[in-house]
């Protein structure tokens, strides 16, 4: 297991453009369209208020980095944000290098996407049952079918209630 305090954030980020900016495959399987490739796609998109998500490969990651790609599955509330920050830096980069960038305008929201992670017991859960309270806050698979879906139900853990008299409020 990696600390993940060892290393600054700005090497993180520096990292994470190092393996953006590499020949690496997007994210999905079959897919040849690098994450270069697949950043520029995005920078021409029209829509500049719209969540766009950069599917990354975990396997890709490992390969190019086995140290970030495990802190990134073991710590991913830290390290996410420093992966979009990378794809933010990248993308400002292309928008003043590549040679489309009259077409192409700055997103404000580009995430990561991780797909595609390694096949071993502490990320890939055969079912939904065998999810248990120390995966919280890590990254898990989950293959299945939706079979049903419902409406959202409300879950009221407290309720607050005030007085028509004297407007006092209580729980």
């Amino acid at each position: 297991m990696y600390d993940h305090t060892a290393i600054l954030p700005v090497e993180y980020v520096e990292a994470f453009e190092r393996f953006i900016e590499s020949d690496v495959p997007g994210g999905k399987l079959g897919a040849r369209a690098s994450l270069l490739q697949r950043l520029d796609e995005i920078l021409v998109e029209l829509d500049d208020v719209r969540h766009y998500a950069l599917e990354v490969n975990m396997l890709s990651l490992l390969e190019f980095n086995q140290q970030l790609a495990s802190i990134l599955m073991q710590k991913p509330n830290h390290i996410m944000p420093l992966f979009a920050e990378a794809i933010q830096s990248v993308a400002r980069r292309r928008l003043a290098q590549s040679e489309d960038r009259m077409m192409m305008s700055p997103k404000k929201y580009i995430h990561p996407r991780l797909v595609r992670p390694p096949l071993c017991e502490s990320v890939c859960k055969p079912n939904v049952s065998s999810i248990r309270s120390s995966d919280v806050g890590l990254i898990i698979q989950v293959r299945g079918t939706v079979i049903r879906t419902g409406q959202i139900k409300m879950l009221e853990s407290e309720r607050e209630y005030s007085c028509d008299k004297c407007a006092h409020r209580f729980k």
